[in-house]
């Protein structure tokens, strides 16, 4: 039987392309699309003490990261999870490692999932339309705040939004990451009704990569057969 050079083997089990991932900015959307899943809900309806690190009643585990985390920042209080995202920049001239925030937020999820969403306030959008606060999710950076988000009812500053985050992923992801996605300034926010949840599917092999397998399991047959 000839051999297949590795190249060729490799090509043949390489991953079929992912599918790329679906972002909602509506709750409705979101929760039709993820129907068919066993989602966790947290309502953040219990304190949770702020930390560097801490966890969520559904089990995520929140870690904030580098800059200074202020001693309200990072907690469940008044029935939703307050953090705040800064800048890498200096926040005092005469103190190079003063920061109004921690420059990263990392939520780790208790297991895969293939769908995530919540409701947010108080996180800002540049009024030209740029991102400001934004969530990394597989590699992929997405802003938390869009054009369908409203303004927050909470604040007069104009940058400041309410809205919904959803999103699904076939491929699945246990991360998520929030920072700035803005050279400049800080963002105070607030999430409630967390919902998440849904199992990866296996990756299918690839037809050619299929047949192979099955090629080589006739001739081990065959050559058992043989043998006996």
């Amino acid at each position: 039987m000839p051999i297949l050079p590795r190249a060729a083997l490799l090509a043949l089990f390489a991953a079929a392309p992912a599918q790329a991932a679906t972002v909602y900015d509506d709750q409705s959307a979101f929760l039709a699309a993820a129907a068919g899943l066993t989602l966790t809900y947290d309502g953040f309806g219990g304190p949770v003490a702020a930390a560097d690190s801490i966890t969520f009643a559904s089990g995520v585990v929140s870690t904030n990261s580098g800059g200074t985390r202020y001693s309200t920042d990072n907690q469940v209080t008044g029935g939703r999870y307050r953090n705040n995202v800064d800048d890498l920049d200096p926040d005092s001239a005469t103190d190079p490692t003063f920061q109004f925030g921690s420059f990263t937020v990392t939520w780790t999820l208790p297991t895969t999932v293939t769908a995530l969403g919540f409701t947010f306030d108080s996180t800002k959008r540049n009024t030209d339309g740029s991102d400001f606060t934004v969530v990394e999710i597989g590699g992929v950076t997405y802003p938390v705040a869009t054009a369908a988000s409203a303004q927050s009812p909470s604040s007069t500053d104009p940058r400041e939004r309410t809205g919904f985050f959803g999103i699904t992923d076939a491929a699945g992801f246990d991360t998520l990451r929030f920072s700035l996605a803005t050279a400049t300034g800080n963002d105070t926010f607030f999430v409630d009704d967390l919902r998440f949840g849904g199992t990866p599917a296996p990756v299918p092999l690839p037809p050619a990569a299929a047949m192979l397998l099955a090629g080589i399991g006739t001739l081990a047959a065959a050559r058992r057969r043989r043998v006996a």
